[in-house]
């Protein structure tokens, strides 16, 4: 069992699905839950030795040293997401759950939906990605008060 309490954060991957790889897993923090979302193709030994099996659901191992590193990734997030610091029970006003998400073709998790719901990035039923919705609210606001109406 490794001493070390904190772990480095893999880097950030942009809130889209085409951001997602099938072969790897992803910790999203959506703020309320946290979610571990393990691609398609990960493998079987990767994926065991990650989480733990049993009749209620699956969880992150706790006897494994990558499952181990994942625990302290959770604490990480849960203690240091948001500014200011202090104890864990006084940063989040919850304390935020680990739903673990497996992508699989064979049957549709029903937490996947909601994942993917987070992939703000993506352009989605017609509707526009963030970032062109936030221009386009920007460019209204902007000429509404140009034109002095702000009704």
């Amino acid at each position: 069992v490794k001493s070390e309490k904190y772990v480095r954060l893999p880097k950030n991957v942009h809130p889209s699905i085409a951001s997602l790889q099938d072969e790897s897993i992803y910790l999203i923090d959506e703020g309320t839950n946290l979610y571990i979302y393990v691609g398609q193709d990960v493998p079987r030994d990767v994926k065991s030795e990650l989480l733990e099996i049993s009749d209620s659901g699956c969880a992150v191992s706790t006897s494994s040293d990558f499952g181990q590193t994942v625990h302290r990734m959770i604490w990480q997030m849960r203690t240091f997401s948001t500014v200011g610091g202090g104890p864990e029970s006084t940063i989040r006003p919850s304390y935020a759950p680990v739903i673990v998400v497996l992508a699989d073709c064979s049957h549709k998790d029903p937490f996947e939906e909601k994942v993917m719901k987070l992939m703000i990035d993506d352009e989605i039923g017609g509707h526009p990605d963030y970032i062109t919705f936030l221009c386009g609210m920007h460019k209204r606001v902007k000429e509404a008060v140009l034109k002095g109406s702000y009704n």
